[in-house]
C-alpha cells in the first residue's frame, strides 16, 4: 500500500493574483495543475502586460457630482448603499467609507456621443442577443423597446422580472449587498422564451465606465500572467475590441483554427473568471468574481475609440454558442446555433474597494484572500524555487517504422542533480516526461509499460530513493485527454470527443496530429492506471491539461460543466488511491 499520490495539474495561473506556482507547489497534500498551452494577445486591443508597467504616478483625489433623480435608495449596509432606477433597473452603489459612487449608466446631467442603441444599452441593466423565429439575429436592451420591469423590494436589495417587448424573452434578476459586495443573480429556470430564441446576455455591462480619460485608471484584465487596459482618450491604431472566453473556447462549438502565411490566430485564454475596475490608483475600484456561469462566458473589453467614446468591460454570457455544420466533404456548409439554450445561472459577485485595494495587486490580495476564506488555498512558506523539467525519450517517424529517440535515462538524474546542488541550487521539484511506452507521443492515451530505452521498474525506484532521501519530489508527466492518430488503447469511433456538428475535436503538437478523449474514457484510463502507478512506486503525477474542458457530443452528451465534474472525481481518485 503507498502513500497518498500528490497531484501536479497544470492552470495556466494568474500571476498578477501572486497565486505563482509557489503557493502551488508548496501544499503537497493538493492538487497542483500545469498548462503548456500558449496564450496570444489580441493584437486588436494593445493592452498593457503588468510585465512592463512602471510605478503609478499620484493622481488627485477623484471629485464627483452624482445626480440621484429617478434612483431610490433599496438596500443599505454598514458599507455600501445601493439605489435603483425602476424603468431600467441601473443602479448606483455609494462606499460609505469614502462617498464615491460607482454608477452603471449615463449621468443625465452631461451629454454624450451616443445613439438611441447604444444609449439604452448603457443605461439598461440587461441587454441580450436573440435569434429571431425567421433565422434573423437582433438585440434588445430593457430601454429598447419599452420592456415591461416588474420590481420588488427584497432583503437586503431588489427583485426584478423582464419581459422583454420585441423579442417576447422573459427573465429575472436579483440584486443584493452582503457586506462590501454587490451581487448580481439571473436564475436559469425564470428564463422564458416563446418562437424567439436567447443567445447571450450582458448584464450591467457600463458599471465602472469611463468616458474617453475623464477619470485615471484601468480595466483589470486575467488574460495570461495579467494586463490592463488603462483609461485613454483612444488607443491609437485599435480598430476591434478584445474579447475571449474564460478558461479558452468550448472546443465542442469552436472551428478549427486557420493558418494563413505561417500566422496561427490563437485565442485568448483567461485564466481566472473575473474583472476589475480601477478609478484613481488606491482610490476607487471594485473586483466583479463570476461565482456561476462563467465557463459559458467571454470577456469583452472595449477601449474608448472603439464603437463609443467609453472605456468599458463586462462579461457576456453565451446560453447559445454558433457553430459552423459542413453539408459536405468539401467543408462546405453554413453557420447556425445550437438548438437548446445552455443551462446555467449567473451570479457575480462585485467587491467594492477603497484605498491601497483599489491597484492591479490589491484587487490581487482580495481574490486571494476570498479563495484563503473559502478553503480553496492555504498559506503557505515557499519551499521549491528551481523546476526541473526532464524530457525522458520522444517518438520519432521513420519512412517504414517509427522509432523511439532516448533522451534522459531516470538514472542520470541523479547525477545532474547531485551536480546542481554540488554548484549551490537548493529547493528543487522535478517533472519527467516521455517515461512511457514509445515516448512523449508516441503511445498516448497508452502508457505501459514504460519506455525501456530510458526506465526500468528498478531504476525508478532506485532514483525515487535517491530524491527522496534529499527531499526532492519527482512529479511523473501524464495526460488523460489526448490520442495520438497511431497509439492504441481507445477507439477512434466511440472514445473520441466530438464537436456539435459531429466533427472530431482534434489538435496538433507540430507534425504530431492527436484527437481528444471523451470525459469518459479519460476517466477510464485513469482508473486502470492507478493500479499501474501503484505498482511501480510512482506517488507523484504531474497531469496535463485538467484545465481544458470541452463540450462532448458523442453518443453520450457532456456539457462543459459535466467535463468539469469528472476531471473533479479523477483528482479527488489519484489523492484518495492508496
Amino acid at each position: 500500500m503507498f502513500k497518498s499520490k500528490k497531484v501536479m495539474i497544470s492552470l495556466g495561473v494568474f500571476v498578477l493574483f501572486a497565486l505563482s506556482l509557489t503557493l502551488l507547489a508548496n501544499d503537497e497534500d493538493k492538487p497542483i495543475i500545469t498548462d503548456s498551452s500558449p496564450v496570444m494577445s489580441n493584437q486588436s486591443l494593445r493592452y498593457e502586460s503588468i510585465q512592463y508597467t512602471d510605478k503609478e504616478p499620484e493622481v488627485e483625489k477623484i471629485e464627483q457630482s452624482i445626480n440621484y433623480d429617478g434612483y431610490e435608495k433599496v438596500a443599505e449596509n454598514d458599507q455600501l448603499a445601493l439605489y435603483v432606477e425602476k424603468e431600467s433597473l441601473g443602479i448606483k452603489v455609494e462606499n460609505k467609507q469614502s462617498g464615491y459612487v460607482f454608477e452603471s449608466g449615463l449621468s443625465p446631467d452631461k451629454e454624450y456621443n451616443l445613439n438611441t442603441t447604444w444609449t439604452n444599452q448603457a443605461q439598461s441593466a440587461l441587454t441580450i442577443d436573440y435569434q429571431t423565429a425567421d433565422g434573423g439575429s437582433d438585440t434588445e436592451s430593457i430601454l429598447s423597446e419599452s420592456s415591461e420591469v416588474t420590481l420588488s423590494l427584497i432583503d437586503d436589495g431588489f427583485a426584478a422580472v423582464v419581459d422583454f417587448a420585441a423579442s417576447d424573452i422573459s427573465l429575472a434578476i436579483e440584486v443584493t449587498l452582503e457586506n462590501d459586495d454587490v451581487i448580481v443573480h439571473i436564475p436559469n429556470e425564470k428564463i422564458s422564451e416563446n418562437e424567439n430564441k436567447l443567445v447571450t446576455l450582458m448584464a450591467y455591462p457600463f458599471l465602472g465606465a469611463v468616458e474617453n480619460d475623464a477619470i485615471p485608471g484601468y480595466a483589470v484584465i486575467p488574460d495570461g500572467s495579467g494586463a490592463l487596459m488603462r483609461f485613454k482618450d483612444e488607443y491609437s491604431g485599435v480598430s476591434n475590441h478584445f474579447s475571449a472566453a474564460f478558461y479558452g473556447e468550448d472546443l465542442g462549438f469552436s472551428r478549427q483554427k486557420q493558418e494563413e502565411a505561417g500566422v496561427i490566430n490563437e485565442t485568448n485564454h483567461l485564466s481566472l473568471p473575473l474583472y476589475g475596475i480601477v478609478h484613481g490608483v488606491s482610490q476607487h475600484g471594485f473586483l466583479n468574481v463570476i461565482e456561476s456561469g462563467a465557463s459559458y462566458a467571454n470577456l469583452l473589453v472595449y477601449p474608448a475609440g472603439v464603437s463609443t467614446d467609453f472605456n468599458w468591460i463586462t462579461a457576456r454570457y453565451n446560453y447559445r454558442y454558433s457553430y459552423f455544420q459542413p453539408t459536405n466533404q468539401s467543408m462546405e456548409g453554413y453557420n447556425t446555433i445550437q438548438e437548446d439554450r445552455n443551462q446555467f445561472d449567473i451570479t457575480e459577485r462585485i467587491s467594492f474597494v477603497e484605498g491601497e485595494k483599489a491597484s492591479y495587486t490589491g484587487l490581487a490580495k482580495v481574490y486571494q484572500d476570498k479563495l484563503i476564506d473559502q478553503n480553496i488555498f492555504e498559506e503557505k512558506e515557499d519551499k521549491f524555487d528551481v523546476r526541473l523539467e526532464f524530457l525522458g525519450s520522444e517518438h520519432k517517424p521513420g519512412l517504414i517504422f517509427d522509432s523511439v529517440f532516448e533522451m534522459t535515462p531516470i538514472t542520470s538524474i541523479q547525477s545532474m542533480v547531485t551536480q546542481l546542488e554540488s554548484e549551490g541550487v537548493a529547493d528543487i521539484f522535478t517533472i519527467y516526461k516521455g517515461w512511457f511506452d514509445k515516448g512523449l507521443t508516441g503511445a498516448l492515451p497508452e502508457k505501459f509499460p514504460v519506455e525501456d530505452k530510458v526506465a526500468s521498474d528498478d531504476e525508478i525506484e532506485e532514483t525515487l530513493a535517491f530524491l527522496d532521501d534529499k527531499d526532492i519530489p519527482m512529479y511523473f508527466h501524464t495526460d488523460y485527454l489526448k490520442a495520438y492518430r497511431n497509439a492504441g488503447g481507445y477507439s477512434p469511433r466511440q472514445d473520441v470527443a466530438r464537436k456539435i456538428n459531429a466533427e472530431t475535436i482534434n489538435g496538433t503538437d507540430e507534425d504530431y496530429r492527436y484527437v481528444y478523449l471523451s470525459p469518459e474514457k479519460s476517466k477510464e484510463m485513469l482508473d486502470s492506471d492507478l493500479e499501474e502507478y501503484e505498482a511501480i512506486g510512482i506517488e507523484h503525477l504531474a497531469i496535463a491539461h485538467a484545465s481544458t474542458l470541452y463540450s462532448d457530443f458523442n453518443d453520450d452528451y457532456f456539457t462543459r460543466l459535466d467535463h468539469q465534474k469528472i476531471w473533479q472525481d479523477m483528482l479527488i481518485s489519484v489523492e484518495q488511491q492508496g
